[in-house]
């Protein structure tokens, strides 16, 4: 039997082309950094000068300079199709290159910065486009005699662009039109002085309701010499507060807390609402004329529901609301019936937004606000945008809380301070609520403001200073021209 020595089989070399040292499968298995290729050697002449570092066998060592992304026809197409031929691919750095600017994803590389945050369009009908660079106002008329009482309604400005004043025992108007100043009357006999004013609506044209301290609440009429009418109350009701017209109709707010509703077509008062319990100090419609709110000193705010007669005369409101300081300021919304804002003076000092529907269907005595605004500032009126959502505000003094520790039941009183609010014509954007402009529109608290016809201009008064100032705040918007078509342009001969 013969042995022999085993020998190991002959291998056939492979047809297939010799590992490349320069391949991917080379670079993986020896961990070795490879040179580039001549012709990228050429065309980057630093990859000859670059440092070899250290590599580990299973970690190769990536190279110092990159292998540009149009090494290949295709990856050229992409580079030239996204705009990143001869840039990093996302750069957050600024870098200005005339190449290939209007490829459609060019934005894509551009630094991060511009990507994610947008230059903020300022429309022309925001308030932040009229008050910012002007700052001043349009118009100063002194108002000498006008109520020193910051709760006072002494201004008002009708749909005719006539504003009305009382001064003391009289009452003059003016034609913004024609600039023309006119006396309409004065009071006479022991009634005191006009404590507000508040111009009719269409319903009631060239109509002016006053109030005087007394209680008394007379119409004008424009061009008369003497009232149209005298509703005069008991004299334990005091002083007239708010005053606001619904067709016919006008709602007088007075110290005793009682809301009564007085009609132009009869003698007497329609009725009455005993709704608060301290002095009434704001009454508002609503937009539709089916609500009406009213605010007292104690800062409670309810609404009335005016559709229903029976159940306004006989006090049941619809909702009732709190605040923690005097109200005076009431606004409805003109572009959401369901939005109201009120705001509160010392020492609470804020702007709230209700929800009627969310009022009206609250089984706690006061409901909770959709959103409040502390600013630690008087609240003497506020005035909802019909041009844009804005909301523009007035105030008086401003105050901080106090550092003392608080002594029996009462809380330590604020510390009065100056802010950027005090005295102030402010205007905060919705629904955020941030502030968009201040403008220190008098040297002494605001007492109160009306908005002109057209929604574009506001007048301020202040009560100490007894002036009265007209400030520019939003722009209308243009009217669009409509588009000829062929039935517009139609016509039967």
């Amino acid at each position: 039997m013969e042995f022999r020595t085993p020998t190991k089989k002959r291998r056939h070399s492979s047809p297939l082309p010799s590992i490349d040292r320069y391949s991917a499968k080379r670079r993986r298995l020896s961990g070795i950094t490879p040179e580039a290729p001549n012709s990228f050697r050429q065309d980057n002449p630093s990859a000859k000068s670059r440092a070899v570092g250290c590599s580990d066998r299973f970690i190769s060592l990536r190279p110092e300079v990159s292998i540009p992304l149009f090494i290949s026809p295709r990856t050229e197409r992409y580079t030239q199709f996204f705009g990143l031929k001869g840039r990093n691919v996302l750069s957050f750095e600024k870098k200005s290159s005339g190449e290939h600017e209007n490829a459609p994803f060019r934005s894509l590389s551009s630094h991060a910065e511009a990507i994610s945050v947008g230059t903020l369009a300022i429309p022309a009908t925001s308030a932040f486009a009229n008050l910012v660079n002007t700052r001043q106002a349009v118009l100063a008329l002194d108002g000498s005699g006008i109520s020193q009482d910051i709760f006072a309604h002494p201004l008002t400005w009708s749909y005719k662009n006539v504003l009305a004043v009382a001064c003391e025992i009289d009452l003059y108007y003016q034609d913004l039109t024609t600039r023309a100043v006119s006396r309409l009357g004065s009071l006479s006999g022991p009634y005191g002085d006009y404590r507000a004013v508040e111009w009719a609506d269409r319903h009631e044209e060239n109509t002016l309701a006053a109030g005087t301290t007394s209680g008394l609440v007379e119409l004008w009429k424009l061009g008369g010499k003497d009232p149209v009418r005298r509703w005069s109350t008991d004299n334990s009701t005091g002083s007239v507060g708010g005053m606001a017209w619904n067709g016919h109709v006008v709602a007088v707010g007075t110290r005793d807390g009682s809301v009564t509703l007085y009609d132009t077509r009869t003698p007497g008062p329609a009725g009455i609402v005993h709704a608060h319990k301290t002095k009434v100090h704001g009454v508002k419609w609503s937009m539709d004329w089916n609500y009406l709110a009213t605010s007292d000193d104690s800062g409670e705010v309810c609404i009335w529901d005016y559709r229903k007669g029976r159940g306004l005369f006989a006090g049941k409101s619809l909702g009732r609301m709190k605040h923690d300081g005097p109200v005076k300021a009431i606004a409805w919304c003109p572009w959401d019936a369901d939005i109201l804002t009120t705001g509160s003076m010392y020492p609470e000092g804020a702007i709230k937004t209700w929800s009627i529907k969310s009022v009206a269907a609250s089984i706690v005595p006061n409901s909770v606000p959709k959103r409040t605004i502390n600013l630690d500032t008087s609240v003497t009126s506020v005035h909802w945008s019909s041009h844009c959502k804005e909301l523009l505000s007035t105030h008086g003094r401003s105050w901080r809380p106090s550092d003392r520790p608080s002594t029996g039941t009462r809380p330590p009183k604020p510390i009065p301070v100056i802010s950027p609010l005090s005295n102030s014509l402010t205007v905060f954007r919705f629904p955020s609520y941030g502030r968009l402009v201040s403008v220190k529109s008098h040297g002494n608290p605001i007492g109160t403001s009306v908005v002109s016809p057209d929604g574009t201009s506001v007048f301020t008064v202040c009560p100490k200073e007894e002036n009265m100032k007209l400030w520019k705040v939003w722009s209308a918007a243009p009217k669009k021209e409509k588009e000829k078509t062929m039935y517009s342009q139609s016509m039967i001969r």
